[in-house]
């Protein structure tokens, strides 16, 4: 069965519905007469037709089995409809009737032979999708199987799609990152783009992965020598460093220059940071890592910083739904204050996060699709593992903020919502306390328990310059 599309200028679903073609019933194969098995132009004749018929036949079977393989593609003017029936196509029934019953009837029992041909393929799911038809923000909507959306999308000259992201449906996290360029010229997208996703990989992990070694060991070193009350986000800046791929061979040297040079304090913590950059070369220092883990995608122009970003988390966990994702975006911008950098129209600091992206039904636009009247779609950018094995695809899987893949667990608490993220100060007084990392000049009591803050003795204006040292990214630090 071939995808179908309904005239866009229609408001009325009935005339496309009974124009759709229906699936021919099989006719059966003519028997063969007796005389086919004489010779003669009359036995010839008659087996030639047979032959004739039969591939004929043959070719419908393929074309039925290729429509059951790609799936249907069916419009609906209003969400409503669209969400029916593709409850109905998923197996899970129908809700009750619309006021005007015959036509919910026709359109249920539409989707019921749909149904009944396709059945539930979990390779082929079906999904929920949007097209934005009108400049004023106008939408029809899309119930299809993943492979026939696909082949839509692939042949379509103008893309103005969006994703529509169901109530209660488990989904990846995912960004809204924007700012308008007048009045933040000063403002690089980049940076605040990388400061936010390592902070939410930071508030993600402590909430529901176990840290590696490699943390496990750097925190509690941390910890018992001060470097927390130097710099609070010391762990969000390290991932800021490591994650992805780091230019390993060039970091430790810095730190191993910058610790030559230092009194013995600020020695004390160039060393750590060489012996995790050391460390690192060998094994992982995240357990979610938001560099290979996030897709990004950029519409950027002139006059406008604009983002979405889709996270692969470890072991194909997902949040439980938009609505919780929300809640646990809301709290990580709540716990870090260091995060709103963009001038707002009012003259006050804003986040590049846009939070109001996690209501009920939401649409999120897809990979190479734009707003209709603008010329900029959503494209990948090279950064990243899931960037790499995007490869030419025009609508990457990993964009998508529902996958195809079911949940192998959910992010959740007793009570149905995404927790907020511990505390900094409460994680380290329950953290398991291993050996910390080797220094050279370690304290011989440091492996007995939790010492005072190396840093008694600073007065405030070397604490401020030093937190304004390891506030920076890394990179940056030393020229």
């Amino acid at each position: 069965m071939q995808s179908q599309r309904r005239d866009e200028s229609s408001d009325d679903d009935e005339a496309w519905r009974v124009a759709k073609p229906k699936i021919k019933s099989a006719k059966k194969r003519t028997p063969l007469q007796r005389e086919t098995f004489y010779e003669g132009a009359h036995g010839d004749a008659a087996l030639a037709a047979w032959r004739e018929e039969s591939a004929a036949l043959e070719a419908r079977v393929e074309e039925a089995r290729a429509a059951r393989a790609l799936g249907s593609a069916t419009i609906f003017a209003k969400q409503a409809w669209a969400l029916e029936v593709a409850d109905i196509l998923a197996g899970r029934g129908a809700p009750e009737a619309f006021a005007d019953d015959r036509e919910g009837f026709a359109r249920r029992s539409a989707a019921r032979a749909d149904y009944a041909f396709y059945g539930v393929d979990a390779g082929n799911p079906v999904r929920l999708w949007a097209e934005e038809i009108g400049s004023e923000g106008q939408r029809r909507y899309v119930v299809a199987h993943d492979h026939a959306f696909r082949d839509l999308y692939d042949r379509s000259d103008a893309r103005h799609y969006y994703e529509l992201i169901r109530e209660a449906t488990p989904c990846r996290a995912y960004f809204d990152l924007e700012f308008a360029v007048a009045g933040n010229e000063a403002l690089d997208g980049d940076d605040a783009t990388r400061a936010w996703l390592a902070t939410f990989a930071d508030a993600v992990e402590k909430a529901f992965y176990a840290p590696t070694q490699l943390f496990r060991e750097h925190a509690a070193a941390a910890d018992a020598l001060g470097f927390y009350d130097l710099c609070p986000d010391l762990d969000v800046q390290l991932r800021l460093e490591l994650d992805g791929s780091p230019d390993l061979d060039a970091a430790i040297p810095r730190f191993e220059a910058a610790a030559a040079a230092a009194d013995a304090d600020e020695a004390a913590l160039y060393e750590h940071l060489a012996g995790v950059c050391r460390r690192r070369r060998g094994e992982p220092f995240s357990a979610v890592d938001h560099v290979d883990g996030v897709l990004q995608l950029d519409a950027s122009t002139d006059s406008k910083f604009s983002r979405h970003c889709t996270f692969a988390l470890p072991d194909g966990a997902l949040f439980a739904d938009a609505v919780a994702l929300g809640g646990f975006v809301r709290g990580v911008l709540a716990a870090s204050p260091k995060l709103r950098v963009v001038r707002g129209s009012d003259g006050g600091l804003e986040t590049i996060v846009d939070a109001s992206v996690y209501s009920r039904n939401r649409l999120f636009r897809l990979c190479g699709s734009t707003k209709r009247g603008k010329q900029r779609p959503l494209v990948v950018l090279p950064r990243g593992a899931l960037a790499a094995n995007a490869g030419d695809d025009v609508l990457p899987e990993a964009s998508l903020v529902v996958p195809l893949a079911p949940a192998a667990r959910l992010l959740l608490a007793r009570d149905g919502e995404a927790p907020p993220p511990e505390p900094a100060d409460a994680r380290r007084r329950s953290a398991p306390q291993p050996r910390p990392l080797p220094l050279r000049e370690r304290p011989s009591v440091l492996a007995e328990g939790r010492l005072p803050s190396r840093f008694p003795g600073r007065t405030r204006e070397r604490n401020s310059q030093l937190q304004r040292l390891l506030s920076r990214p890394f990179s940056t630090r030393f020229g």
